[in-house]
């Protein structure tokens, strides 16, 4: 055969073939192999050196998706080893970012020493076979995915991720709302940032374009195979978006819509942009093919959610009957209950009930009190008087008209009537005390149908009253008498109390030595206490009686309490009581009575002091207020007592009457002196550890109260 018929086959081949000279130069090249590697002509490409060629491609295996270096590639040891080589290659143009599958065969030529002279490579493009295989897959795969779920919204986010990368760089679907707006329901990408800068720009988005709304009203799916400027003007109307489909490289789209039974629900747009790939119509026909199943999806899931809501409005239709019939049953059982737990409680009540026909004044309904307190003719009779023969009188006394009976004033008035106690005589002669409530039960008109009343016999209750209010009186009739007796002794004792202590005083003066030294002072300490006990009898008197009276006047309260330390000083020689006052302090009060307190609380101190020998007395100012507290160290109260400290007659458990003398007087008036004065008074005491007693009165500035005198 002829070169020349050779060279023609060679050019009307599918597969590219050329030829590669030993010294790497491409000797040979026709059309399909210039056609296949972006070359304008045969000429071209065997103009061009291998290393460029090699440079204008990435190359990766189709198989394990590892790079292929083109130093150490097949073809290039086709060449220097002379192994002949078989490759499935997946390569991308540097240029456009087209992605393209190929298969390739390295044949070395020898010559007849045995050298590899030259190396045929036979390229064939199955870009469409591979891509006609990873649609049929994804379909086996999307219709399995479709079909496996009715949860839509999931199923059809799962198909988006699946599309990438193997049908497209993007996948994105959208649903139309009530409002027939395009809503993103899902959208996939290799990068996460750029989804996440697409999902960033959403809420941002313009109006749908006319293209696309009229693509939406056809039902007719959309192919762009090369999107430039003009389509991109033609599609989008709102500038951002132009922008933003610049910034993510978009090359050529397919955008089809979600149609079932006539109803476009939605769209799947599939976008290549880093692959370079340029969609066709048997893409757009494979596509198409996955918005179907995606509709019928779609549809078969809202047809199940349809028929699954009204089985479960109808189940929850068939509950609620159910549930209504419960609730009628037990509610019957319940008024049931209740009529029988009313009979029950109106049986047992302690109070007579009557409930009263309001048309012929019949009784309708009264309990076994009702009939024990107003006899046998109330079970039945009318209100009238002259057949239930009763009178009834007020609390004063007067005889009342049937009128003035309160289950006729709620009956015929309206009236609603509380605890009025009235006089009831029986027909038997039988006279009772009772306190009667009635009020008008209305119908839903507001018509008084009925009226119920309440009769308690207070009769016994009356009497008690009565005998309480009669030992009242005979207990204040003591009360007086032992006030009046306690304040003539002491008025009669102070007399000679004060002749005894002037004489042993004077005798004490004039025996300054002597036998009868220690017996005028045992004598003259008697006589002391004698007088501050006939003194606190006086004030319990005038406490009880109300009759404790204050003297308010001007009072620096720093000073007062000095006077008390100094005088309990002498007193109490042995101890230390110390005195801690910064400043002076003003208060309103009685200064004797304040004194009085104070000295309550150190002789005490000092009484109780046990082993210790040491009392501090401190006056200080916080805030609103002035604080006047003792502190000793000595046995202190028990914690269950101490809440009866200031009571009347108070002595401590762990207070033995031979070894501390006393009849609980004195924090008993301290309480209510300081009360007078609008203070508070308090202590705390651990026992065994002493105790602190404190006082508080409101403080004032000495320029605002009156002269102290």
């Amino acid at each position: 055969m002829r070169d020349s018929c050779w060279q023609e086959v060679l050019d009307h081949i599918q597969d590219g073939v050329t030829v590669q000279a030993s010294t790497g130069e491409i000797v040979y090249a026709n059309d399909r192999a210039a056609q296949i590697l972006g070359f304008a002509s045969p000429t071209h490409l065997q103009s061009t050196h291998p290393d460029e060629i090699d440079r204008m491609f990435e190359v990766f295996d189709a198989e394990t998706g590892a790079a292929i270096d083109p130093a150490v590639s097949p073809w290039r040891r086709a060449l220097t080893a002379g192994e002949p080589c078989s490759y499935k290659l997946r390569y991308r143009s540097r240029a456009t970012h087209e992605e393209r599958w190929a298969t390739l065969r390295c044949v070395p030529l020898r010559g007849d020493a045995g050298d590899v002279e030259a190396v045929i490579h036979i390229f064939r493009d199955i870009t469409a076979e591979h891509r006609r295989e990873v649609n049929s897959r994804f379909l086996v795969q999307a219709s399995l995915m479709l079909g496996s779920s009715l949860d839509y919204r999931d199923t059809l986010r799962q198909v988006a991720a699946l599309a990438v990368p193997a049908v497209a760089d993007w996948c994105a679907i959208d649903m139309l709302d009530d409002e027939g707006e395009l809503r993103r329901l899902a959208i996939a990408h290799m990068d996460a940032e750029r989804v996440r800068m697409v999902e960033g720009y959403r809420e941002r988005r313009g109006q749908m374009s006319d293209a696309v709304r009229q693509m939406l009203l056809s039902g007719q799916p959309l192919l762009v195979r090369e999107i430039d400027e003009d389509v991109l003007r033609q599609l989008l109307e709102d500038e951002a978006q132009v922008d933003l489909i610049r910034r993510l490289g978009l090359i050529s789209c397919m955008v089809l819509p979600l149609r079932a039974r006539g109803s476009t629900q939605g769209v799947i747009t599939l976008a290549s942009s880093e692959s370079g790939r340029r969609y066709t119509e048997e893409d757009l026909a494979f596509a198409q093919q996955l918005a179907n199943m995606a509709a019928m999806a779609l549809d078969n899931a809202q047809l199940y959610t349809t028929a699954r809501r009204e089985l479960e409005e109808r189940a929850r239709a068939e509950r609620e009957l159910a549930r209504a019939a419960e609730r009628e049953r037990q509610a019957l059982e319940e008024s049931e209950a209740r009529r029988d737990l009313l009979e029950t409680v109106l049986r047992h009540l302690p109070v007579g009930v009557l409930i009263i026909d309001a048309r012929a004044g019949q009784v309708v309904v009264a309990n076994e009190r009702a009939v024990e307190i107003l006899g046998p003719q109330s079970r039945s009779g009318s209100i009238y008087q002259s057949e239930l023969g009763y009178v009834l009188r007020s609390e004063e006394g007067q005889e009342l008209s049937m009128d003035q009976w309160p289950v006729h004033r709620s009956l015929w008035a309206g009236e609603a009537v509380q605890g009025e106690v009235l006089e009831l005589e029986r027909p038997d002669g039988e006279r009772r005390h009772l306190q009667v409530s009635s009020v008008p039960i209305r119908d839903h008109r507001g018509q008084i149908v009925a009226a119920v009343a309440l009769v308690d016999d207070i009769t016994q209750q009356r009497q008690l009253e009565q005998q309480r209010s009669e030992l009242l009186r005979q207990i204040e009739s003591a009360l007086e008498l032992r006030n009046q007796f306690i304040a003539t002794a002491s008025h009669e004792l102070k007399t000679p109390i004060t002749l005894l202590k002037g004489y042993a005083q004077v005798l004490m003066d004039r025996s300054r030595e002597g036998v009868l030294r220690r017996p005028l002072e045992i004598i003259n300490r008697q006589v002391d206490r004698m007088s501050e006990l006939i003194n606190d009898l006086l004030d319990v008197s005038k406490i009880e009686a109300g009759k404790l009276e204050l003297v308010l006047r001007k009072v620096e309260l720093t000073d007062a309490v000095r006077e008390v330390v100094m005088d309990q000083r002498e007193a109490a020689s042995g101890f230390e009581i110390e005195l801690l006052a910064a400043e002076p302090v003003w208060v309103l009060g009685d200064r004797n009575r304040l004194q009085q307190v104070v000295a309550n609380f150190i002789s005490n101190a000092v009484k109780y002091s046990g082993n210790s020998r040491r009392v501090i007395v401190e006056v200080r100012r916080d805030g609103p207020e002035v604080e006047v507290s003792v502190t000793d160290y000595g046995i202190g109260i028990p914690e269950d007592q101490q809440p009866e400290v200031f009571g009347l007659y108070f002595r401590g458990r762990n207070v033995s009457p031979r070894h501390y003398s006393g009849l609980g007087l004195g924090l008993y008036i301290c309480r209510n002196i300081v009360e007078r004065h609008g203070g508070r008074i308090g202590m705390s005491s651990r026992e065994g550890e002493g105790s602190r007693f404190w006082f508080r009165l409101p403080a004032s500035g000495p320029e605002s109260l009156p002269q102290e005198t």
